[in-house]
């Protein structure tokens, strides 16, 4: 490919970006708070057990209760995780030039994945953030080029790259 068709050609405008890395690390990352979601259930579902050998207060029951209702929202948390998992899996990665779900927007000297919400973590060394198609920002950048501006916040940006 041509510098002219392949926008990963170059380090301001993406060059070395490996797309498909970046959405393993992404999931990588995704699965890491799945794990810890998982962790926290079991942990509070073992705090919420009663010993056998102690008696049994009112105070007990009422901390198992509310340790119930904090495993029924840790599960909530988890399915939310396997649904951001699923989506990641399901961008279409390929090289664009423009903004759109799979691509990898550069805004600032900040970069973004977008069609996955979620934190930032790291890819190739790196920093990349989850940026939602359904943020107020996307839908000002949806369909832009590297080059072009848009008003954020009310601060005219220009989009760096766009792989």
């Amino acid at each position: 490919m041509t510098a002219d068709t392949d926008s990963s050609t170059d380090q301001g405008t993406g060059k070395g970006i490996d797309k498909e890395q970046v959405r393993a690390d992404l999931i990588a990352h995704l699965r890491g708070e799945e794990s810890s979601a998982d962790a926290s259930i079991d942990d509070r579902e073992s705090a919420a057990q009663a010993p056998d050998d102690q008696e049994h207060r009112v105070d007990d029951d009422s901390q198992r209760d509310e340790a119930g209702d904090q495993r029924a929202a840790l599960q909530e948390n988890e399915a939310a995780q396997l649904a951001l998992i699923s989506l990641a899996k399901g961008l279409d990665m390929s090289p664009t030039q423009v903004v759109q779900p799979g691509a990898i927007v550069t805004l600032d000297g900040t970069s973004y994945v977008v069609g996955v919400p979620t934190d930032e973590f790291t890819s190739g060394g790196a920093a990349y953030a989850g940026l939602a198609t359904d943020a107020p920002v996307y839908q000002l950048l949806l369909g832009k080029r590297a080059g072009e501006t848009v008003v954020v916040a009310g601060s005219e940006t220009t989009i760096d790259a766009v792989v």
